[in-house]
Formats: C-alpha cells, sequence, structure tokens
C-alpha cells in the first residue's frame, strides 16, 4: 500500500517548477508510505509522479515506485494490492515478460504493457493508480471496483493533478479556495458528499470501476467495469438447501481470505466477538504454520466491563473466540493519551467530505496495529450492508413493497445521518427537498438485471454501488493510511460481494436470525451460539464524548466560536441559541469544518 501523486501537462507545454511541486506533494503523503519514497520526472518536465511506498508486497526489494521502462516510454505509480498476482505473473511470463521482482507493481506493469485496461478485468485486488503511456502521449487514472483505494484529483486547462489524498493538492492549488455549500449540507445529512465530489470546489474524487484518461488533450471518464451478482442466479433459482448455500460460501469465502493473508509479513485480524470479525479471524487462522494475532479494542471502558448479553461481555467473550481458535490476542484501549491528536488531525483534514468521528476510531485502531509491529490488519466491513445487517434495513424490507419499476428503487441507508426536519430547522433557507442523493439508489449500469431481484437483494447492490465504496472505503482508507496501516476486508472481494448481492432474501434473516442468519449458522456450528446469537455492536460511543478528551481538543470551544457558525448558513432562531437542539447532531461536523478552515489559513490559503 502506498501514497500516489502527480502531475501531468494537459497540452503537453513543460511545467513550471516540477520538481519542486512533486516534492512538496510526496512530502504531504509520508504517513501512507514511510519505508520509502521515489519519483519519476520527465526531462522535458511534463509529468512528474511520485510514490510513497508501505513495502508489503516483496519487502526486501530494493526497487522502488514509480515503475517505468528504461526509456520512459512507460511509467506506473500504483497504490493497492493485487491477491492473484502470482496466477497474472505466471500468464505474463509465458509471453515472454520478464521480471526483476516479486512485486505485484511490476505485475500490473507489464499487465498494462501488453493489455492496456482490459488487463484490470483479470485483476483481483484493490487499487489506485496512474499509468503514462508515452506511445499513445497518454495518462490514465484508475480506482478499484469498489472503491477500496482513492485517488482526488484537480484539472485545469493547462494540468490536471492528482493524489491519494486531498492535502497535497490543496498545496498546489495557487488559487483562492472555496467551500462548496452543496456539498457540505449533502455530507451533514448523508456523512459523505456526492459519490465524485469534495468539499472543495475543482477537486473531485475519481469514481469506482472508472478510468479517467487523458489524451490530445482532452480528459474523459468512463466506467470500465461493474459487478456481476447475476452469474450466481441460476444456482439460486435452483432451490438449493441451507447446507448447500452455507457449503458455497464457506468455499468462496475460504478462497478470497486465503488471497488476502499476506503472505510476506505478519498481520493482525480484528475480533471484535461479533459476527463479522470472528468469520474473518475464524478462516485466517485456518491458513500458515504460526497463530494469527488477533485483535480487540474499544474506546470505552465500560465495554471491558459490563456484562451486556450472554454470560460474557465483550472483552471476555473476544478471548473465549481466541482461544477455540488458537490466536494470540491483544486487548487495547482506544481511549489513550495519543487521542486528542488524532482526533484534531482527522478533523482537520476532512475535505473529502467525511464529516463524522469514525475515521478517528480507524486512525486509532491502526495505531494498535502499529505498535504490534504489523503493516497489515484484517477487517470484516461489508456483511452489515450486504445482509441486512442493520435494523433499519431489516425494517424497510418487513415494511415496504418493491416498486413495478425497480429502476426507481431507494431506500434509506444506514449513514443517512440527519433527517429533513432536522436540516431544515437549523439552514431553513436551503431547501433539501429538492436535494437528490445517489445513496440509497442503484447505478443505472445495474438496470437489466432489476427485475429479477428481491428488496434484499436491491438493498446489497445498492450498498455496492455507493455507499460502501464512497463512504465506507473513504473512511478506512483515510483512517488506517494515517496510522500507516493497510487494511483488507475478506468481505469486499468483488467475487464474495456478488455471491452476497445475489443471496436470497430467506439466507439473509428468518425466524432464528433477524440478520446475517447464513454467517450466524456457520458460527453456530463452529463455535457456538453464545457467538451467533450476539447483536451487532460497533465502536462505543466517540472519542470525543470522553470529558478529558472533550476539553484537550478544545470542542465546544471551537464550535461556538462566531468564525465557526459563520461558515455555514445557519437560521437566525439557532444563532441566537446554538446550545438548543438539533445542533448536537452535527457537532463533530462543525468541529471539522472549523478545523479544516484553521488548519488552511495556518498555511496562509485563504478559505471561502
Amino acid at each position: 500500500m502506498c501514497g500516489i501523486a502527480g502531475i501531468y501537462s494537459i497540452n503537453g507545454s513543460p511545467v513550471s517548477n516540477i520538481t519542486g511541486r512533486i516534492h512538496q506533494m510526496a512530502d504531504l503523503l509520508q504517513h501512507r508510505g514511510p519505508d520509502c519514497t521515489d519519483f519519476n520526472i520527465d526531462p522535458d518536465s511534463r509529468f512528474a509522479f511520485t510514490n510513497t511506498r508501505l513495502a508489503i508486497s516483496d519487502p526486501m526489494s530494493q526497487l522502488t515506485q514509480p515503475w517505468s521502462t528504461s526509456d520512459n516510454k512507460f511509467v506506473l505509480t500504483f497504490n493497492g494490492e493485487i491477491y492473484n498476482d502470482l496466477e497474472l505473473r505466471s500468464d505474463l511470463a509465458s509471453k515472454g515478460f520478464t521480471f526483476k521482482s516479486n512485486q505485484d507493481t511490476e505485475v500490473l506493469f507489464n499487465g498494462l504493457i501488453e493489455r492496456g485496461p482490459d488487463f484490470l478485468d483479470d485483476i483481483d485486488g484493490m487499487w489506485a493508480f496512474a499509468f503514462f503511456n508515452g506511445h499513445e502521449n497518454s495518462l490514465i487514472l484508475s480506482r478499484d471496483i469498489l472503491g477500496e483505494r482513492q485517488v482526488f484529483y484537480h484539472v485545469n486547462d493547462n494540468e490536471i493533478i492528482f493524489s491519494s489524498e486531498i492535502p497535497p493538492l490543496l498545496n498546489q492549488l495557487q488559487i483562492h479556495l472555496s467551500l462548496d455549500i452543496d456539498q457540505v449540507m449533502f455530507s451533514l445529512r448523508y456523512g459523505a458528499t456526492k459519490p465524485g465530489e469534495t468539499l472543495i470546489s475543482g477537486i473531485k474524487k475519481l469514481n469506482p470501476g472508472h478510468i479517467l484518461k487523458v489524451k490530445n488533450r482532452e480528459v474523459s471518464t468512463y466506467r470500465f467495469t461493474k459487478l456481476n451478482p447475476e452469474i450466481w442466479f441460476e444456482f439460486f433459482e435452483s432451490n438449493p438447501d441451507e447446507k448447500t448455500v452455507e457449503n458455497k460460501f464457506s468455499e468462496l469465502f475460504s478462497s478470497v481470505c486465503l488471497k488476502r493473508v499476506p503472505r510476506e509479513i505478519p498481520y493482525v485480524s480484528t475480533l471484535s466477538a461479533g459476527i463479522d470479525s470472528t468469520l474473518v479471524s475464524l478462516y485466517a487462522s485456518n491458513f500458515g504454520q504460526t497463530k494469527i494475532e488477533t485483535l480487540f479494542a474499544t474506546s470505552n471502558e465500560d465495554d471491558l466491563k459490563s456484562v451486556e448479553y450472554a454470560s460474557l461481555n465483550d472483552k471476555e467473550s473476544s478471548k473465549k473466540i481466541s482461544g477455540q481458535i488458537n490466536s494470540i490476542h491483544h486487548v487495547a484501549n482506544l481511549d489513550s493519551k495519543d487521542a486528542s491528536k488524532v482526533l484534531e488531525d482527522v478533523a482537520s483534514n476532512s475535505y473529502d467530505g467525511m464529516l463524522e468521528e469514525g475515521t478517528a476510531a480507524f486512525q486509532m485502531l491502526g495505531f494498535k496495529g502499529r505498535e504490534l509491529g504489523k503493516k497489515v490488519m484484517l477487517i470484516s466491513d461489508g456483511p452489515d450492508e450486504f445482509l441486512t445487517g442493520y435494523t433499519s434495513d431489516h425494517n424497510f424490507i418487513l415494511g415496504k413493497k418493491v416498486p413495478e419499476n425497480k429502476t426507481e428503487f431507494t431506500f434509506p441507508t444506514n449513514h443517512q445521518t440527519n433527517n429533513i426536519e432536522i436540516m431544515n430547522t437549523l439552514f431553513p433557507e436551503y431547501n433539501f427537498e429538492l436535494t437528490s442523493s445517489p445513496f440509497g439508489t442503484i447505478d443505472k449500469c445495474y438496470e437489466s438485471i432489476l427485475d429479477q431481484m428481491d428488496i434484499s437483494q436491491l438493498i446489497a447492490l445498492s450498498y455496492a454501488s455507493y455507499s460502501i465504496p464512497d463512504y465506507n472505503n473513504l473512511r478506512s482508507d483515510r483512517g488506517f493510511m494515517g496510522a500507516s496501516i493497510e487494511s483488507r476486508s475478506p468481505f469486499l472481494a468483488p467475487k464474495m460481494v456478488e455471491f452476497l448481492i445475489a443471496l436470497p432474501q430467506k439466507f439473509r434473516f428468518n425466524n432464528k436470525y433477524s440478520s446475517k442468519s447464513i454467517l450466524r449458522n456457520i458460527i453456530e456450528q463452529e463455535l457456538g451460539d453464545y457467538v451467533s446469537n450476539r447483536p451487532k455492536k460497533g465502536f462505543s460511543e466517540p472519542l470525543w464524548y470522553n470529558h478529558d478528551i472533550n476539553n484537550e481538543i478544545r470542542l465546544d470551544e471551537v464550535i461556538y466560536d462566531p468564525q465557526t457558525l459563520r461558515i455555514l448558513p445557519f437560521s437566525p432562531t439557532f444563532l441566537d441559541n446554538p446550545y438548543s437542539d438539533p445542533f448536537h447532531k452535527i457537532r463533530w461536523s462543525m468541529y471539522a469544518l472549523a478545523k479544516m478552515s484553521e488548519n488552511l489559513k495556518s498555511k496562509g490559503i485563504n478559505f471561502v
């Protein structure tokens, strides 16, 4: 995993001070790749790429990115992992390609030289990359189908600049930056900006499964791939029994877990004692000759003491599970002395629109992994979205009929944080009734299969279309990479996602289990019902709820400052009494907006 950035001349003219600029961008990505940094700068100053490397694939190799041919006709800077690189390497070698390393980057590089973007169809992995083709004088940016990795960019008449994160772009924009109020309002309601957008006007995010191409002074974007859940329709139409479906799941999940367990470096698997993390840790423990390491973490000491269900609390349950799967288990409290610094850093860099505190919890979790000497952490994102893990989704399914025209399907996602009534109270001059949202809808590329799907399948496909890439994965990427650790979720393997989307409703919940019944059945058979009966429980209360941490980051002082309140068009009634409800619903978001403004001003950048 890495940080990538670059500058590319659209009109073919030399870019002034390109060397100094690319070095400045790399300096702001060191946390994403602390192991080494390198550059590829065109002698004619038409482009410059950089890569800050977190060495995971072939970690001892002295060969660095950006990768290039000797004549610099092909150049690649890559952030991600290719899990089927061995098979792809073998195929390329049979066609005459030679390799200088065991890095997956070299596999991608040679594959792109041979087949161009068509090579991406064969990859099982996650990525964001930039590839220069000197023979056709073009640049492409690409992001994986579920958006596990990000790439942001800015385009003007002369150049395109891109980066894994937004701060390097801000550093390069020699203009007054403006806040996109529409996207701020959208983020306050949905927890993230619209797909493809950020909070800063002029800075965009490449959509998942898309390619941006620069050629002949033109910039275009297009979708290059999509999920194919329909490959499972025939299997489920044959009416398989529960055991057959569970066996098929186990076979598939074992395969994707095996590919996501690092081959060359140690890792840790999260183990919260919930269904999803338990399943990942259970399957991961089946591979290799050594014990795996697992990590239980909480942001609330009460989780370590209280008995909430069954006969064991979260901590004790995770220890019991660890004993059953024979892992080396670690316990960590996220309310550490470093929490305040993490919260301030996360808030100050929320330009991507992730105006919620979960990013900080992921970063704290990542730091705990680094303290254990790990570079990779297995996580368990996905099942709640794909298998009706949220009560709101379950209730929606029970209370709604599928519309006759399924292309009009929409539902309220679990991350719709503030409803229209709350938003209208705070911002009466802004018409939220007219605000449309992709979240809760399905991408048009799937229209041809919608008539064959039940309501639970439609919800799962909707989450895969927008929420997973541009809410869940945006949050986890910035959170974990802020701690220099790579997160991997086997549940987000495209082949796994296709199976989970296609799963009929009766395998998601039934009379025994109200959610994720297929996973609970497997866990019950393997470990017992003390795990399978556990209700969903995510992170505890936000870190900033802690009184001492709240005071250290000056949360109330910052958000109630008149300068902060003037950032958004609040109602006069609210401004007369800003301590009233429902302002508490957006306190962290206002803190993040204020810290962003403060951060930019400290760099001499006006934020208007």
